[in-house]
């Protein structure tokens, strides 16, 4: 009893006042729209090792979350706004960001829930959002007004935050109503490997779209035709791209304008030319020159190969072709060289040369390597991908 007294003595009554009235206000009853969580697109996170869920230049992407009624009492009507800011590596939030065009990336649904359905996605009126439940049972694509479609934005190069806002006339805290999330767009190189049958179905010799060829109506050489494409974002052009081409089962093979026994061969892909190899960022004399088969920018490099099967009557093959490597050359940090002063207080003295740096796969790696194969068999192409006994 004496302790109480004594903590009771030393209370400020005042402050102990001040502390129900806001227990009592914070306890207030009605609706609360909430954005819980954006999960589309995903948040871009960074380390010395690099930076993961990035967007590439001109990969669409949706815009999807978690939207919650996180009160009492029901939500009839809502609407929700997604915002693309610009950014740094500060992360402050910049201005609003533009399209190709110059507007705004700024998509507002004012007619998410209503009384009409006609009108809005939700009919407030018949389903509201429930205190405590979350807008379409549990993840929501983000709809454009009046029903057309999904929202979708095609970023080009930087660093953005992306918003997601919510809004009901009866919202009693707006201050859970906005999401943001860090969005980094970068772009994007590509090697793209491509194998194709060439055939003459009637028409003339064309390439087959399907990877699997029936030899079993064929007579002689079955041609085909390696194809090698580098693609990107921006000027892309890479040099000496090593494809490995692999030809395995009952068949032999020639690859090339010389008919090169195809087992497991190695090709560059490219037309040679003269290049800088090596050069200094200060001095133009010490640049260093070379010989490289470069893959132009969006232009696809050919070479073309033949598969004579084996004799067997169920004769069948596979032919794969897969990036080994290729080189790049621009200011990368392998060639960076420093200098640092060996007296008084001078800085060191950085110089990011060009130079060319191997490479080992690319942005896109699904379309590094390609296979085809035949068969002479002429059951192959009848494949069983289910089979069972049932009784009765």
């Amino acid at each position: 009893m004496l302790l109480l007294t004594s903590f009771l003595a030393g209370m400020d009554m005042h402050e102990l006042e001040e502390q129900v009235v806001i227990e009592e206000t914070g306890a207030r009853s009605g609706a609360d729209a909430t954005v819980v969580a954006i999960t589309t697109p995903k948040e871009t996170t960074c380390n010395d090792q690099g930076c993961r869920n990035t967007l590439q230049v001109g990969e669409e992407t949706t815009f999807s979350a978690f939207i919650k009624n996180d009160g009492d009492a029901d939500i009839t009507e809502l609407s929700y706004t997604v915002t693309i800011y610009l950014t740094d590596s500060s992360g402050a939030v910049g201005g609003v960001a533009k399209d190709a065009t110059g507007n705004d990336l700024i998509w507002e649904n004012a007619n998410v829930m209503c009384d009409d359905i006609t009108v809005c996605l939700y009919d407030g009126s018949v389903n509201p959002l429930a205190a405590g439940t979350f807008l379409g049972g549990g993840k929501s694509t983000l709809q454009l007004d009046g029903g057309n479609g999904d929202i979708t934005w095609t970023p080009t190069r930087g660093e953005y935050l992306v918003e997601i806002s919510v809004g009901a006339p009866t919202d009693i805290d707006t201050a859970n109503n906005a999401e943001l999330v860090y969005v980094l767009v970068e772009d994007w190189n590509v090697v793209e490997v491509d194998l194709v049958w060439i055939a003459d179905i009637g028409n003339g010799p064309e390439e087959l779209e399907s990877s699997s060829f029936d030899a079993s109506s064929t007579e002689g050489d079955i041609d085909f035709k390696l194809k090698v494409t580098a693609d990107g974002s921006d000027t892309f052009s890479p040099r000496d791209v090593t494809v490995r081409l692999a030809l395995s089962g009952q068949a032999s093979g020639q690859i090339g304008p010389a008919g090169d026994a195809l087992t497991i061969n190695d090709v560059v892909a490219g037309t040679t030319t003269t290049v800088d190899t090596y050069a200094n960022e200060t001095d133009p004399n010490a640049t260093q020159t070379g010989s490289r088969a470069v893959l132009s920018y969006q232009t696809t490099w050919e070479i073309s190969g033949a598969i004579t099967p084996g004799v067997q009557s169920d004769a069948s093959w596979e032919l794969t072709a897969e990036i080994i490597e290729y080189t790049m050359y621009g200011q990368y940090e392998e060639c960076v060289e420093s200098s640092e002063a060996s007296e008084g207080n001078e800085n060191v003295t950085t110089w990011n040369n060009f130079c060319e740096v191997a490479q080992d796969g690319d942005d896109r790696p699904k379309t590094d390597s390609d296979m085809i194969s035949g068969s002479t068999d002429v059951y192959d192409d009848i494949r069983i991908s289910r089979m069972g006994v049932y009784q009765g």
